[in-house]
């Protein structure tokens, strides 16, 4: 880590690769000696842990939002818009490997109260809900909601990509086609 970076940036880059390394219990000491930083320096950026984790999701979901949520184009079929999408999803999990290990084990801990994830995740789960939403409507009926659609599609992509890089896997554009043939096969069954 550089020490060029401002201290608040090398403490959220830290946090964030040991909370996939070890899990949230990683602690503000060890947090400060991977960023370079004294303890006392976190604790000055992050009054408590609870505000550096939830600091580091509002990071995570700043990135997502910045790769995810675009407007829609309402002009292109909602076949297309959906492929787009979840294209789009798959090179945003298959691009880091840390941050999606990271978005997996953040959306998935019992220490952060759902509540407080929905509401940092709000603006990527309610472009989802549009999309998928909008689709429901051109199309076929999936049985689910469009909330619940794009959280299934999300879910297989992470699992899918997470199991391909463990067997030490290039992703192909043949792969991200299959993955993405599979979402929508998958909804439309």
């Amino acid at each position: 880590m550089t020490q060029l970076q401002e201290p608040r940036i090398r403490i959220l880059k830290a946090a964030a690769r040991l909370f996939v390394e070890n899990g949230l219990q990683s602690s503000m000491a060890l947090i400060a000696e991977t960023a370079s930083v004294s303890t006392g320096s976190v604790y000055n950026h992050f009054p408590s842990k609870e505000g550096l984790i939830l600091e580091v999701c509002r990071q995570l979901a700043s990135t997502m939002e910045d790769v995810l949520v675009r407007p829609i184009d309402r002009t292109i079929p909602y076949r297309k818009r959906v492929d787009a999408y979840v294209g789009t999803y798959i090179d945003f999990i298959w691009a880091d490997a840390d941050r999606a290990a990271l978005y997996d084990y953040i959306s998935n801990t019992p220490a952060i109260p759902i509540e407080e994830l929905l509401a940092i995740f709000d603006r990527v789960t309610e472009h989802s809900i549009a999309i998928f939403s909008e689709a429901q409507e051109g199309g076929p009926g999936w049985g689910l909601s469009p909330k619940l659609a794009g959280s299934f599609v999300r879910g297989a992509i992470r699992n899918t990509l997470k199991r391909h890089r463990a067997a030490g896997e290039d992703l192909t554009e043949a792969h991200r086609a299959g993955i993405m043939r599979m979402c929508w096969n998958a909804l439309a069954s």
